[in-house]
């Protein structure tokens, strides 16, 4: 019998990547065993059960059951410890180094945002009716291509099994035309669906032995070039974990990464952030499906500081992936993000507007205190600088529909700073222009504020809110007038210049 499904988390990662698993012992001392992380470990993840026992002498037992058919399977291993490392070799895979975490109720192994959190139990790894060695699914790795027919579906047949899928719009219609691609690892695979209109749409597979894999996905039409995914991909660590997936790593920044991918893959490509990039923003994994027709690089750099609080001047490491198949290399579309090798200083504050189709042009407005014995007004005709009076300059001026706008203020002055949005040209109205706006103090996000939702007529100018320049505090107005913000300038609509 089999359980299957590879495991995938912290340790058990390691210990299901050969069928062999034939793991040998460092060379031990007795108190290089971590007594504190010695016994009996629990975990679950809603479909199986992980025992783990850590026993005395480097020893160690792990069980694997199916929750739902009450199958198991189980291996024996022999490890070292000391108080924060775990050490196993194999002849495959050479030493193999993963991190602890150990508060006495919980073991924590790889910390960060891949783990296994097991929680401690009396009862020891139960061998009883389970079959030994973790028989995974382990195939060369292969690539195979088609395209959705009328109806929305696509076939996918390799050696050792078959793909049948099927591609909708959000309407539930189906998605003809569409190109599909699998890339199969050793025991995962990649399938990538892309169509002009949509962003890109994905699935991995853990492949547990399957003869077939049958299942729907919807495509979500593009208005704009990113779409931030709500969760990380099931099985995405497990993709890029495979040992026939290959890491091709650099560093540098975010130009850096775009010319990357744009010469790497063709017009679409997903973007993991993790670790210590992932933190720059405050929170955790952030995985983004990008659409690069018509990107450029202050574009781009933008709406990854939106996603991911990640700057221009910061230099990551990246990685892209392949996997080679018969002599040839063929890179995943997918980008990861994760260690920080340089951070430059934060902005003071930054703005960042998106919004829908309609009105096409939507502009920035950026009202200073004086500064330098005059007031400023940054906007597409005056973009500012940041190493002179206004201290606050223009990113993007986006004149086509979605955005981003961005304006940045490198240096505050005491006095207040407004920011507003303004209707430039297109059909439809402010109100009904779905307008955003981001706004960040530093690398934090103080909060996203949609354009109030009325009648608006002649309401040209959206007052998003105000920064008092001596304590760094932001105050939101979120009102629609006539004319610009008190205290601005009185521009005219007539009397803006012309781009």
């Amino acid at each position: 019998m089999r359980s299957g499904k590879r495991i995938r988390l912290g340790l058990l990662a390691l210990l299901t990547l050969s069928l062999s698993l034939a793991l040998v012992s460092c060379e031990e001392s007795e108190d290089s065993t971590a007594p504190g992380v010695r016994g009996n470990w629990s975990a679950s993840d809603g479909e199986y059960e992980q025992v783990l026992s850590l026993l005395p002498g480097g020893h160690g037992i792990i069980v694997v059951t199916n929750i739902a058919t009450q199958t198991c399977n189980y291996i024996t291993f022999d490890f070292t410890l000391d108080a924060d490392s775990i050490y196993v070799s194999d002849d495959n895979l050479g030493n193999a180094h993963y991190t602890l975490s150990a508060n006495g109720a919980t073991l924590t192994i790889n910390p960060g945002a891949d783990q296994t959190v097991f929680t401690r139990v009396q009862a020891p790894a139960d061998t009883t009716g389970c079959t030994w060695g973790m028989d995974m699914a382990d195939y060369d790795p292969d690539v195979a291509y088609d395209a959705t027919g009328n109806d929305g579906t696509a076939d996918l047949v390799l050696p050792n099994y078959a793909v049948h899928l099927t591609v909708q719009d959000e309407g539930g219609a189906p998605v003809p035309g569409a190109a599909v691609s699998l890339f199969q690892g050793q025991s995962t695979a990649l399938v990538w669906i892309q169509q002009a209109g949509y962003y890109p749409l994905f699935r991995v597979l853990d492949l547990g032995g399957q003869s077939s894999y049958t299942f729907t996905l919807t495509m979500v039409g593009a208005g704009g070039y990113f779409q931030i995914l709500p969760a990380d991909p099931d099985h995405i660590g497990d993709l890029f974990s495979d040992h026939a997936v290959t890491p091709h790593c650099y560093q540098g920044t975010l130009a850096d990464i775009l010319s990357a991918g744009m010469t790497t893959f063709d017009g679409y490509l997903a973007i993991r952030v993790i670790g210590e990039a992932a933190a720059l923003g405050g929170g955790g994994v952030v995985n983004l499906g990008l659409f690069t027709a018509g990107i450029n690089e202050a574009i781009f750099q933008e709406l990854m500081f939106g996603a991911t609080s990640i700057m221009a001047g910061d230099v990551v490491q990246f990685c892209l992936y392949s996997i080679n198949v018969g002599g040839t290399d063929y890179y995943l579309p997918y980008v990861q993000i994760s260690d920080v090798i340089d951070q430059v200083d934060d902005y003071a504050y930054k703005f960042i507007v998106t919004w829908g189709e309609n009105p096409a042009d939507l502009d920035s407005h950026l009202f200073t205190p004086e500064i330098g014995g005059s007031t400023h007004h940054v906007f597409y005709a005056n973009t500012g600088s940041a190493t002179s009076p206004p201290y606050a300059w223009l990113d993007v001026d986006d004149v086509t529909s979605w955005g981003p706008e961005a304006i940045t203020i490198e240096q505050l002055f005491p006095g207040t700073y407004t920011f507003a949005v303004y209707e430039y040209s297109g059909a439809g109205t402010l109100s009904t222009s779905q307008a955003h706006v981001d706004v960040f103090h530093g690398r934090t996000l103080v909060g996203g504020y949609d354009v109030p939702a009325v009648q608006d007529g002649d309401n040209w100018w959206w007052t998003v809110g105000t920064v008092n320049g001596a304590t760094g505090a932001f105050t939101l107005v979120n009102t629609l007038t006539p004319d610009p913000p008190p205290g601005a300038p009185r521009l005219a609509r007539e009397n803006l210049p012309l781009k």
